[in-house]
């Protein structure tokens, strides 16, 4: 008898349940098992991770950030204290010399590069006196962000990114590329990578690719150990 009225007792309530749930909706969530789970996970992670899913996978990072002119008249310049003056608030400068040339950096804006109170910057405009001795505006060096300010070493600039280095010089009154090292990925996440330069010739094939990174590592290497380039910041009161 008792063991009859529990089973009447549990159809009663499974009875309410259901209509509990007929009438308010309630959804009940499938079981998931884990096997599914990990799977899921796995496969989340794996997308992720896939070097081919990346913004901008297929371009150095340089070409992704918006190039800031700096535009300034030198025309009526001779010496670097004349483009100073010409400098507005919060651009900034740095002198420096570069294969025992001297050379004037000037960047539209910094950040702090490191613990020190380094103001550094990512892009500046390069200015020498030539052989002819005049004023000359060599062009700009840009890195692919924050992460990898401009730095300078002996007889080199570096500009760099997240898969690629460049390594700038003065060259004849130009200022060129002396060598870039890089890595490219393809939509399936398959890496190439490559090596130029403005100067002379390198170990890479027609396309400019080479067999492994280490180049890549080697330039890399050479960046971090060079210096971080340091702006004095013109302020509104000059």
């Amino acid at each position: 008898m008792k063991k009859k009225s529990i089973i009447i007792i549990a159809a009663v309530v499974a009875a309410s349940l259901s209509a509990c749930v007929g009438n308010n909706s309630i959804a009940v969530p499938e079981a998931t098992t884990n096997a599914e789970s990990s799977v899921t996970e796995s496969t989340v992670s794996e997308s992720i991770n896939d070097p081919s899913t990346q913004p901008d996978a297929n371009m150095h990072e340089d070409e992704t950030i918006p190039e800031e002119k700096i535009d300034i008249d030198i025309s009526d310049c001779k010496d670097f204290e004349q483009v100073i003056d010409k400098l507005e608030a919060d651009m900034g400068y740095a002198e420096l010399k570069i294969g025992g040339t001297d050379v004037l950096l000037v960047t539209p804006g910094t950040f702090k590069g490191d613990d020190k109170g380094t103001r550094a910057a990512t892009v500046a405009e390069v200015y020498w006196i030539d052989k002819d001795n005049n004023l000359k505006d060599g062009g700009h060096v840009r890195s692919g962000g924050t992460a990898n300010p401009l730095t300078a070493a002996g007889d080199y600039i570096y500009a760099s990114g997240h898969h690629y280095v460049k390594r700038y010089t003065l060259n004849d009154d130009n200022l060129v590329i002396d060598l870039e090292a890089s890595e490219k990925f393809d939509e399936k996440g398959n890496v190439t990578y490559y090596l130029r330069s403005e100067l002379r010739d390198v170990d890479a094939d027609a396309n400019g690719e080479v067999k492994d990174d280490s180049a890549l590592n080697d330039l890399n290497k050479e960046m971090y150990e060079a210096d971080i380039i340091g702006f004095t910041v013109i302020s509104k009161s000059n």
